[in-house]
């Protein structure tokens, strides 16, 4: 609970080679209790990223199955959701800028809802040439 209690008000803009140990710790500690599936025994990291999200939701993203696979995250084990971090670190760090008015919706989310939008639900297709 102390490092979530560090990570909840913090935003993923300053996340650094400091905090991979301990995201990494947070996420291991969470895929066993998660376990889900046919009588319980099957860990899931999605369960895990959305747990994690949840306790800090501007640091920790969310992610899914089409999602880690679309950003080159998979399998989806602690290395590759640190490597997700930085990927979304990136990306928000990119996005900030074309979000000049502050609102309640943090950053992660708005990526989150557009990487829902097109990797999960394949509502949108992406024009990339």
């Amino acid at each position: 609970m102390k490092a979530l209690d560090a990570l909840r008000p913090r935003d993923i803009q300053p996340f650094s080679t400091d905090d991979e140990p301990t995201v990494i710790q947070l996420f291991e500690s969470f895929t066993a209790p998660l376990r889900g599936g046919r009588n319980g025994t099957q860990e899931s990291t999605v369960a895990t990223a959305k747990a994690l999200h949840l306790l800090a939701p501007a640091f920790l993203p969310l992610w899914d199955n089409p999602i880690a696979r679309a950003y080159g995250q998979f399998p989806m084990l602690a290395h590759n959701y640190v490597a997700f971090c930085w990927q979304m670190r990136k990306m928000a760090g990119a996005l900030r800028p074309c979000l000049p008015n502050p609102d309640d919706c943090t950053v992660l989310k708005r990526l989150d809802e557009f990487s829902y939008a097109v990797y999960t639900q394949q509502w949108v297709q992406l024009g990339l040439a």
